[in-house]
Formats: C-alpha cells, sequence, structure tokens
C-alpha cells in the first residue's frame, strides 16, 4: 500500500499534468476508466514513464 502512496504523492507534486498522467475527478463509469487508463499507459509505455508496481 506504501508503494500506491509514494505513487499518487508524486503525482500530486506536480504543478500541472503531463503528457503521460491526468488527474479525473467524477469519472464513474468503469468502461471510460479504463479507455482513459488504456491511452495513458500507451502513451506512459511511448515516453517511457511507466511505473511498475
Amino acid at each position: 500500500m506504501t508503494e500506491y502512496l509514494d505513487i499518487v504523492n508524486t503525482l500530486i507534486s506536480y504543478d500541472t499534468e503531463e503528457e503521460w498522467f491526468e488527474f479525473k475527478e467524477n469519472l464513474d463509469k468503469a468502461d471510460e476508466v479504463g479507455k482513459y487508463i488504456s491511452a495513458l499507459v500507451n502513451v506512459g509505455i511511448t515516453i517511457e514513464k511507466i511505473v511498475v508496481i
């Protein structure tokens, strides 16, 4: 669990969203969440910013 908190704390330390991550709120439809995650993972892999847990 600590690893997840470390990742979240790292992400919220940025002043703005980056090309490899973004924050969403009120996103409660599973298929939409899945599409966002898939797209972000693809970008992260492309620019080598994926954190493997």
